[in-house]
């Protein structure tokens, strides 16, 4: 359960940065604790993997944290 919460916490962060990305009038402090709470979400998979917890997305999240913040498309786990 704890880690259908996390990817749908991740994939929320993803869809709102894009959104905030595209928007000429965005919030800057807004879009800071976006990528922040992202980072935060993105940590605790390495953190699972140090410990020998999980393995498999947390390979592909910084590749698609890239992918968000400079293409127009999205890409949702």
């Amino acid at each position: 359960m704890a880690r259908f919460v996390h990817n749908a916490n991740i994939e929320l962060y993803r869809r709102l940065i894009a959104e905030s990305e595209r928007d000429p009038k965005r919030d800057e402090d807004r879009h800071k604790m976006l990528l922040t709470l992202l980072t935060e979400e993105i940590a605790k998979d390495r953190k699972r993997d140090a410990n020998g917890l999980a393995h498999g997305p947390a390979e592909e999240l910084p590749k698609a944290r890239t992918e968000v913040l400079s293409g127009p498309k999205t890409r949702l786990l």
